[in-house]
């Protein structure tokens, strides 16, 4: 029988909820990150039994707990390690967690520091408490991961999380000697900073590789290549995809190298997905496990308060589709068997490869463990400007491969319904984007593969820019408006977020739609204040609207202009006629064509390595 860490019991430095609770004398192990979650363990894994060692000083008794229900209580030395067996066999879901109940000797220790943590120095606060799950198994896998992480241009992100792994994961000596990272800039950068020049230099465990700037989507599946090619040598059996500018919980390399020691055989090739947190929010989920149906994205984990621990559970006892869920790149792990064996990614650049990468491969199924989790910004305000090219162009045609039952009328709906929201706010700059992005869907798979993905960005982005957000410029703005966005931006709160995502979200009285958001009757307002989180109803008969970001001190004024409504109309028309004509069709070549685009081969040529 062989003896594996599972996870760690930690402390973060920052939003001490998310880790344990106090109470009078006690200390609750119950934040989100500290609970052992049993469901997902008892149906992917061949772990046999579970013990909890922990090394206590000023604490004399533990009281282990399943959910609400106190299971047993030990007595604990000071300072002596002890290991607790918890009855695993006994319970099939459901989480484990402990308290600790502090001694009377040291009756001024009545305060855990909320920067406790296990990594701190000694002769710090970390010697108060160490504790770890360790799971017993037959015989563990062999596994090997190969970090791969894409960036363009964003080195203050890349240093931020290469430090992390070096002062953190890797000294670890579980899981110091089963990774490796590699970092993919497409941006061809990193190469002229002498401080990654230096720490490659210093660390076998890292590879920098310079990569034709084709998007994330060339950037990711460039790390896979590699992967494949370096794993005889490397012993690889996963690669995890991440994000440069996530926060990466400081436990998810210890769990997910553990979790994936445990596999079943059946579930060897498993997906296994990465939760995400808010940055603004750090206590709120706001993803974990999504899935794609009729243009919408679904998730019914969002918002989750994990500080509640009643919330975080509820959430995990979910009974879920794990072949129907997916999980996005910012972080996202894979068996190599299944990469080198099947599809790559499709070249879409940005937005919906991950998804449609994912929906490829729903088969291998999907699961999530508490704690293998990046914090990372929300995607409320990700398909503004230039990047609505994407959004509507890859939806096209991802939804063309996966959702066959879809047909020209329902597509072209949808695409006029994106348009024409737009055009009730005054955002005519994207309605030329998505005019474009429907072109360029009907040229096809062939056109996909031969296109020259970063002159298309860079003209996209190029012809955006002037209608872009920029730092605020209010000096043409009334004052009240002025205090409104102000005071908007200062209680700017979850329950914005819950009502953008709302199901009774407003969609524009009777009046509004009859007259098309007031655009055949004369304005009544100078101004109007609106985020992206706002239904574009918002903008009724208003003259001005001031387009605000909540968080990032950025604007725009869009002006309510009678011939870019008509010309924009048009463009309407146009894009609707294109998509009823041609979708069907269309639709089948991409489904007929994405085998020939998504090979080894063809993404070496499109990479230009050989």
């Amino acid at each position: 029988m062989e003896k594996i860490k599972l996870q760690n019991v930690v402390f973060g430095k920052e939003n001490p909820e998310l880790y344990f609770h106090e109470k009078e004398r006690e200390i609750l192990l119950d934040g989100y990150f500290n609970l052992f979650d049993i469901a997902n363990r008892k149906k992917y894994t061949d772990l046999k039994d579970v013990v909890l060692e922990i090394r206590a000083k000023r604490y004399d008794t533990l009281f282990l707990m399943h959910d609400d229900e106190l299971i047993a209580e030990h007595k604990l030395g000071d300072e002596e390690i002890a290991e607790i067996e918890l009855p695993y066999q006994e319970y099939d879901d459901g989480v484990f967690w402990f308290k600790l109940k502090k001694s009377d000797q040291n009756p001024s220790d009545s305060k855990i520091q909320p920067a406790l943590s296990l990594n701190m120095e000694e002769g710090d606060c970390g010697d108060i408490l160490e504790a770890a799950y360790y799971g017993l198994i037959d015989s563990k896998r062999e596994t090997n991961i190969c970090i791969t992480m894409c960036t363009f241009k964003r080195e203050e992100y890349v240093k931020q999380n290469l430090s992390f792994v070096e002062n953190q994961v890797l000294s670890s000596e579980e899981v110091a000697e089963h990774l490796s990272m590699y970092v993919v800039d497409n941006g061809k950068t990193l190469a002229e900073d002498p401080y990654f020049r230096k720490m490659e230099k210093k660390s076998p465990w890292l590879r920098i590789i310079p990569n034709k700037n084709a998007g994330g989507a060339s950037g990711f599946t460039r790390g896979m290549l590699e992967a494949i090619r370096d794993r005889k040598d490397k012993g690889y059996t996963h690669i995890l995809l991440m994000d440069d500018d996530v926060t990466i919980m400081e436990d998810l390399f210890m769990r997910l190298y553990g979790h994936l020691c445990t596999l079943r055989d059946e579930y060897k090739d498993i997906r296994v997905g990465g939760e995400l947190l808010r940055k603004d929010f750090p206590s709120y989920l706001n993803a974990r496990g999504e899935w794609s149906e009729n243009y919408l994205i679904q998730n019914d984990c969002h918002l989750v308060d994990l500080s509640d621990r009643r919330e975080a559970v509820a959430m995990l006892l979910k009974n879920r589709n794990d072949k129907k869920l997916y999980s996005g790149w910012w972080c996202a792990c894979y068996s190599l068997d299944m990469v080198e064996n099947s599809a790559l990614p499709m070249p879409l650049f940005i937005h919906d490869d991950d998804i449609s990468y994912e929906r490829e491969h729903a088969e291998n199924r999907l699961m999530f463990l508490n704690g293998i989790s990046v914090w990372h910004n929300g995607f409320e305000f990700g398909n503004y400007g230039a990047n609505q090219y994407y959004h509507i162009r890859n939806k096209l045609i991802a939804s063309s491969i996966y959702e066959p039952e879809i047909k020209s009328t329902k597509a072209a709906k949808w695409v006029a319904k994106c348009m024409i929201a737009l055009l009730l706010s005054y955002r005519y700059k994207e309605i030329e984007l998505i005019s474009r992005a429907v072109t360029d869907f009907i040229r096809g798979p062939e056109w996909l593969y031969n296109a020259d993905a970063e002159k298309i960005n860079s003209k996209v982005r190029a012809e955006f820019s002037k209608d872009a957000m920029k730092a605020d410029d209010f000096s043409e703005i009334p004052e009240t408006v002025r205090k409104r966005i102000e005071n908007y931006r200062k209680n700017y709160s979850v329950e914005d977020l819950k009502k953008y995502n709302s199901e009774n979200r407003t969609g524009g009285h009777i009046i509004s739609k009859l007259t098309f958001n007031g655009w055949i009757l004369p304005t009544n307002k100078k101004y109007k204040e609106m985020t992206l989180l706002d239904t574009p109803f918002e903008a009724f008969r208003s003259k001005n609207v001031v387009l605000f970001d909540p968080v990032d001190r950025k604007s725009i004024i869009l002006k309510k202009d009678y011939g870019k409504f008509f010309a924009s109309l048009i463009l309407i028309i146009r894009a609707v006629g294109r998509i009823k004509a041609n979708y069907d069709q269309v639709a089948k070549r991409y489904r007929d064509g994405e085998q020939s685009i998504t090979t080894l081969e063809s993404w070496k040529k499109y990479l230009d390595i050989e």
